[in-house]
């Protein structure tokens, strides 16, 4: 299994939601264009802000705040397209603003779309991040949960370079601003209720991406969270670099 798509055992109908830090656009970004090659229909989008992912040399974008021209207009697109990506609009820090809980259903709904792909926080670009309060927005119906975790992160001091809403992340697991982050540390936020396992719905897969895994010692961090996380039962963890090809390295 060397798609993203393909380890993700994704299934028509789809509603997969993005958070974390270290890479998220480019696995939505990736996804899109693994799914576009298999001739599906994909809408693209956020309930928070994102910048437009670039599969396709052009790639259709829907602005729009009506809610009752939603379906009929990404309908016309995609029948041309097989591809939008749907916002309110381009904010000041030039991203696309979010959708509603409303609007992602009524799209959900739209039978002609075979994946919804949403990205559902905000990191700043950083490697790695614990959510803030309102974060992550995960729709309901979401169907796959894919918490991604940018692998340079590991054995980094808790700063600014490397990561993002370091409060939050003192106040899940007890560290101080500058000590040492270990791959214990960030499997426990990955683990934690208020952590990448909060406002996941019952029903939603959950499949972490451990992203960005390009060197030995990548690697073997990397090896080492997937060990953790297993050892506390999650099912599947993804091992790879969405930039690279093939961009999954290894299932766990």
């Amino acid at each position: 299994m060397n798609l993203i798509s393909e380890a993700l055992v994704l299934q028509r109908k789809d509603l997969v939601v993005v958070v974390g830090a270290g890479g998220k656009t480019t696995i939505i970004n990736r996804l899109a264009g693994e799914l576009l090659d298999a001739g599906k229909k994909v809408v693209v989008s956020t309930t928070t802000k994102i910048f437009a992912p670039s599969t396709r040399n052009s790639v259709p974008v829907l602005l729009t705040d009506k809610l009752d021209d939603l379906q009929s207009s990404i309908l016309n697109i995609i029948s041309q397209t097989n591809y939008v990506i749907v916002g309110k609009n381009i904010n000041y820090e030039n991203k696309i603003t979010g959708l509603s809980m409303e609007e992602v259903e009524k799209i959900h709904k739209i039978n002609e779309v075979d994946f919804l792909l949403i990205e559902g926080d905000g990191a700043k670009n950083k490697p790695f991040k614990a959510p803030r309060s309102y974060e992550p927005v995960i729709p309901a119906i979401a169907t796959l949960v894919v918490p991604v975790v940018g692998v340079e992160c590991a054995g980094k001091p808790l700063i600014e370079d490397y990561f993002h809403a370091i409060d939050e992340i003192c106040a899940l697991t007890g560290l101080n601003y500058g000590d040492i982050v270990n791959e214990k540390v960030i499997a426990h936020i990955m683990l934690h209720p208020k952590g990448y396992k909060k406002n996941v719905p019952n029903h939603a897969r959950w499949i972490p991406f451990i992203n960005k895994v390009e060197t030995k010692t990548g690697e073997k961090s990397a090896l080492k969270l997937a060990r953790i996380l297993k050892e506390a039962g999650v099912d599947k963890i993804i091992i790879g670099s969405a930039m690279s090809n093939p961009p999954v390295k290894q299932i766990c």
